[in-house]
């Protein structure tokens, strides 16, 4: 069996109607803050992702929160973010290959978060 082939291609599970509701609700706010208050939009986002941890996978996939999980992740510090990669693992591969989730896997431009995700990944393949 090849390196590829024991590659699990675990999927996230669909996204909760409340989940995605609360969801809407925390971009309403979102798009209120202004965008030069950083430590309000700071703490917002950590909140939310960090409430949401177990449940970002499928948000990012869902075509009705997709956009906020991305904007959130955009946001978010270096750590929190590798903390979500982390537990995104699993779905690495259909994360990249999901038409929505893909946005949010590229979004982060840290190169510290990327380079150790990726050494996390090889280090679990």
């Amino acid at each position: 069996m090849s390196s590829q082939e024991s590659i699990v291609q675990e999927k996230p599970r669909k996204l909760e109607d409340e989940t995605a509701q609360y969801l809407s609700e925390i971009d309403s706010q979102f798009s209120t803050i202004p965008k030069d208050d950083e430590e309000a939009r700071s703490v917002l986002v950590t909140n939310v992702l960090t409430e949401i941890q177990s449940r970002t996978a499928s948000a990012a996939c869902d075509r009705r929160t997709n956009y906020l999980i991305e904007q959130l992740v955009a946001n978010a510090d270096a750590a929190l973010t590798l903390t979500l990669m982390q537990k995104w693992t699993i779905y690495a591969v259909f994360l990249a290959r999901n038409r929505f989730a893909s946005h949010i896997v590229q979004v982060r431009n840290h190169e510290e978060t990327l380079s150790l995700f990726l050494l996390y990944v090889k280090s679990n393949i």
